[in-house]
């Protein structure tokens, strides 16, 4: 009999360390995971919904102009990079124009405010690139001047007139550009790149004496074509933990 109870007594001490044992190294489990996942939770990056701001300008009309054209204009870009994804932008800039025809007429386009806003789509965004890809449309507008100098007017019954001159004449132009280009990240925050839009004019703003030659910020009345050598310098955002 007191075999029995001693036997009883030694299963049931060995069952309590047992299941002693068992809790304990749950536990433990338990903690270890618990750590190893406030570990992983600290080393995750939060990349922030604006990546960087850019500043930035177009080199390729000022630079066409120094080296003779009869035309050019010079702008500033603020940029902002919103998930990698989507690039919206404004601009303001300066531009004039003079020109001596073949025939002797002068027309002559004083400097000139011009502004635009525009948003671009970055098509690699999804890749981890030193480059993009960006096509977008803009929207630009110009209230500027130009006045004409030695105009002939003549016709079928009369020979020409005197040449005369018209009055400086006032013009509003708006219009839409749509094209795209790539960018590539040089040295830090610097980057550059080649954009290429295809410009149409909303609205061409003629007067009752003439249309316009030259559109500070859109070129050439005409030319639906440009080429644009940016250059721009980011200042970068940093991810969060």
């Amino acid at each position: 009999m007191r075999k029995k109870l001693i036997l009883n007594y030694s299963i049931r001490i060995l069952l309590m360390f047992f299941f002693s044992g068992s809790s304990v190294f749950a536990q433990n489990s338990r903690e270890e995971d618990f750590n190893e996942i406030v570990v992983m939770q600290s080393d995750s990056v939060v990349k922030p919904f604006v990546r960087s701001v850019a500043i930035g300008t177009n080199l390729a009309s000022p630079v066409m102009k120094a080296l003779g054209q009869d035309h050019g204009d010079f702008e500033v870009m603020a940029e902002a990079n919103l998930i990698n994804r989507f690039f919206p932008e404004i601009s303001f800039g300066v531009g004039n124009g003079n020109i001596f025809a073949d025939n002797g007429i002068q027309v002559d386009v004083p400097y000139a405010m011009f502004s635009r806003i525009g948003l671009h789509y970055n098509f690699l965004h999804k890749k981890e690139t030193p480059g993009i890809v960006i096509g977008g449309i803009r929207y630009g507008f110009s209230s500027y001047k130009s006045s004409y100098k030695y105009l002939e007017f003549s016709d079928d019954y009369w020979p020409s007139t005197p040449s005369t001159n018209i009055p400086e004449q006032k013009f509003n132009s708006h219009w839409l550009e749509i094209g795209g280009g790539i960018r590539v990240k040089c040295y830090k925050g610097l980057s550059m790149g080649w954009m290429v839009y295809y410009k149409w004019l909303v609205k061409e703003g003629s007067s009752d004496y003439a249309n316009p030659w030259y559109i500070p910020g859109y070129g050439i009345n005409g030319n639906g074509i440009s080429l644009n050598f940016n250059i721009y310098y980011n200042f970068e955002f940093k991810d969060r933990k």
